[in-house]
């Protein structure tokens, strides 16, 4: 995938500023791109290998291999670059040994410095249609032109709590069952990591208990157990779509001894 013809022909469909450029090639990313879900869980394994490869792993715009990033790699190879290759403002990269983001300066950002800090939650958000919390500057009325600007590029967001209603019920395997079509509907569905995120920041623990399950090949499992009404779901990937079901409690007590858990 040509990132750069990709979104330069996007943003050649409409008429926009260099700052609301940049809006939109984050909110276009955190479409395209998701955590790599391997990242968190290759320690616990002991897998210094693959861990390194995601720490390194390098991406051409022009040629893009993989849509898992951590935060690394997608401020400096994707955030950075797009930002300067498509618009003329000043985008730079804050790299720590623990956490990076890109940011750009005042230059026809109104003044303000604002950090686009996707992969702490974004890049699920995006696909759920939530307001976004990474890209700021950190003043409320400046981070309030962003709703705007979004208005006028398309984007109509839901608030989390519209997802808490639709999937509460009376109880926990109603609930669950609620949340199966959410699931089938929205982008998140792809990768372990947005779906992930919609279970620990959005589902909590309406669901019940929840708690992910992995083998070494890193095939992700989350296990939903509706506590004292002896009711079980499994969330697993099935033909590159991940997909939520309800399981016998046979079922999940093999899936829960057979599977490293770092809970």
């Amino acid at each position: 995938m040509n990132l750069v013809e990709t979104l330069d022909r996007e943003l050649r469909q409409v008429h926009l500023t260099d700052f609301e450029k940049a809006r939109y090639i984050y909110r276009r990313c955190c479409e395209i791109f998701s955590f790599d879900a391997r990242w968190d869980y290759a320690p616990f394994l002991g897998d210094k290998k693959l861990y390194n490869e995601i720490r390194n792993k390098k991406f051409d715009i022009e040629n893009i291999d993989s849509r898992l990033v951590i935060c690394h790699s997608f401020s400096k190879h994707i955030m950075k670059r797009l930002i300067d290759e498509l618009t003329c403002l000043d985008c730079d990269v804050h790299l720590g040994s623990g956490h990076s983001w890109a940011y750009i300066n005042g230059n026809g950002c109104f003044g303000k410095e604002w950090e686009l800090d996707a992969t702490l939650g974004d890049l699920a958000r995006v696909k759920l249609n939530v307001p976004t919390r990474g890209f700021k500057c950190g003043s409320k009325d400046y981070d309030k032109l962003i709703e705007e600007i979004d208005m006028s590029l398309g984007y109509f967001d839901i608030s989390e709590e519209d997802y808490v209603k639709r999937m509460s019920a009376l109880t926990y395997t109603e609930t669950n069952e609620n949340i199966i079509p959410i699931i089938e509907d929205s982008n998140i569905k792809y990768h372990f990591s947005d779906i992930k995120y919609f279970f620990d920041k959005i589902v909590g623990d309406y669901c019940g208990n929840h708690v992910t399950y992995f083998d070494e090949d890193y095939n992700f499992h989350e296990l939903i157990d509706g506590i004292e009404e002896y009711s079980f779901f499994e969330l697993s990937k099935h033909d590159d779509e991940y997909r939520m079901k309800k399981i016998r409690p046979a079922e999940y007590k093999v899936l829960t001894k057979t599977l490293y858990t770092q809970q």
